[in-house]
């Protein structure tokens, strides 16, 4: 069985059905979709029958979904990163000789023995962006502060 983690809460055959128990878990979701469905009784209703509540709460409802699609696709595009990232396997060769091969993360099964790789950090520019003072200092690294 291949090695991958899967982030994404949502697939192109499960969307909706998905989507719409999420957002009527939510109470007021609940509450306009009960409005809606009793505005549209036209005993009991003041609006002749018609739902009025209907277009805010279609409207609520897409946004909703607009707003999940572009979370999922960004989890969707992060797995894929994460399954198809490079590291290397080690492999004995004899006592004490250990050789690296490249590997790709999803193929690695718990048998391998694989090499953690940590990408380098990105450098934080020491250059302010604004400064109220007429000289401004930055300092690298730790500072410290001598009495005089």
């Amino acid at each position: 069985m291949p090695n991958f983690v899967k982030t994404s809460l949502y697939e192109l055959y499960n969307f909706v059905p998905k989507f719409l128990i999420k957002s009527f878990s939510r109470t007021a979701n609940v509450y306009f979709l009960m409005i809606c469905c009793l505005q549209s009784i036209r005993a009991i209703s003041i609006t002749d029958g018609k739902p009025s509540t209907a277009a805010p709460l279609m409207f609520i409802l897409t946004v909703a979904a607009l707003k999940e699609i572009n979370e999922d696709l960004t989890r969707h595009k992060s797995d894929h990163e994460g399954k198809y990232q490079t590291t290397s396997r080690i492999h004995t060769k004899g006592p004490g000789l250990l050789t690296p091969s490249p590997l790709v993360v999803h193929t690695c099964l718990c048998s391998h023995m694989c090499m953690l790789q940590r990408t380098p950090p990105k450098p934080i520019s020491s250059r302010p962006t604004a400064s109220t003072t007429p000289k401004p200092r930055t300092f690298r690294g730790r500072t410290s502060r001598s009495a005089t």
